[in-house]
């Protein structure tokens, strides 16, 4: 598993760009505002590392609820392997 920058990531804004920052203020993502999505991809981004969190603690969940290789902990899986750098 690879390491990422610890939570929260968050978004700061100028009147032309957009970029999403670490925890330390290490800049992940940096766009120009004018173009189509870019606010709504910062957010997305910025939320990042919690939701990764929260589906590996969602899984521990599925997998008590339901069969292991069920659709809800396939889904899981997969966005969680995505998020750490798999398919």
């Amino acid at each position: 598993m690879s390491e990422y920058s610890p939570a929260p990531w968050s978004i700061r804004q100028s009147a032309t760009h957009v970029t999403v920052v670490t925890a330390s203020g290490d800049a992940v993502f940096h766009d120009e505002k004018r173009l189509p999505g870019v606010v709504e991809d910062a957010h997305l981004i910025s939320a990042a590392p919690e939701m990764l969190e929260a589906l590996k603690a969602a899984l521990s969940l599925i997998d008590l609820i339901t069969p292991l290789e069920g659709d809800e902990s396939r889904m899981v899986r997969k966005a969680i392997a995505k998020a750490e750098g798999g398919v």
